[in-house]
């Protein structure tokens, strides 16, 4: 019995001195430093603008036909602010949405005589004139506003790919972009707008117009 209360008096003696040991060690240990907390701002505001730094390609002049059967160059779009964009009429991914986008932009401008819609197919060979015709009924696009082109194919490649940027190459024009672009009255790029991913390209739109409007005609 003697031997047992030996051996318990020296493991208390030792766990009493390892508890001491580790309270000297905990108060002289460096404090810790909290977790750094990443202080917000708020969120930044919105971008208002989507205006370029300055111009970016242009329409060129190159020959077209209009869904009316009428001739005519895209030099002509110039004197007025222009919106366009890309499609195919049998297009089964972007393009109806792209559409309805520029009809919501059509009856948000009515009142707009200097703006001036344009719809160009990137398949130029099936949608004829008459074609885009049809597609332009029944989108409700108004025919002196809303412009339908067709444009040959060499042409075309040179607008959407190399002036307007619009395309990902000058052979896969199918592989066209969802963007709407403005141009103004000299027929130079000032902006890019995403429909069909930015709640506020609308109004970004035409605050735009409203900034170009305000620069001296040349």
């Amino acid at each position: 019995m003697r031997t047992e209360t030996v051996v318990w008096a020296i493991v208390a003696v030792a766990l009493a001195g390892v508890v001491a040991l580790a309270v000297v060690a905990r108060r002289g240990r460096a404090p810790q430093a909290a977790p750094e907390v990443v202080e917000s701002a708020g969120e930044a505001p919105v971008k208002t603008s989507e205006l370029l730094p300055s111009p970016a390609g242009d329409f060129g002049d190159v020959a077209a036909t209009e869904r009316s059967g009428r001739a005519m160059r895209t030099a002509d779009l110039r004197g007025r602010f222009v919106v366009a964009d890309f499609i195919f009429t049998y297009c089964g991914g972007p393009c109806p949405k792209m559409t309805a986008a520029m009809k919501s932009l059509a009856e948000a401008t009515k009142s707009a005589p200097d703006l001036r819609l344009v719809t160009i197919t990137v398949d130029p060979d099936r949608d004829t004139p008459s074609a885009l015709s049809a597609y332009a009924d029944r989108a409700g696009a108004d025919k002196d506003r809303w412009l339908f082109l067709n444009i040959e194919r060499r042409a075309l490649q040179d607008i959407a790919y190399d002036h307007l940027r619009l395309v990902t190459s000058r052979e896969d024009l199918f592989s066209h972009s969802s963007k709407f672009v403005l141009a103004d009255r000299e027929g130079r790029v000032r902006a890019y707008y995403s429909p069909l991913l930015d709640d506020a390209w609308l109004a970004k739109l035409t605050s735009d117009l409203d900034i170009l409007r305000r620069e001296p005609a040349r």
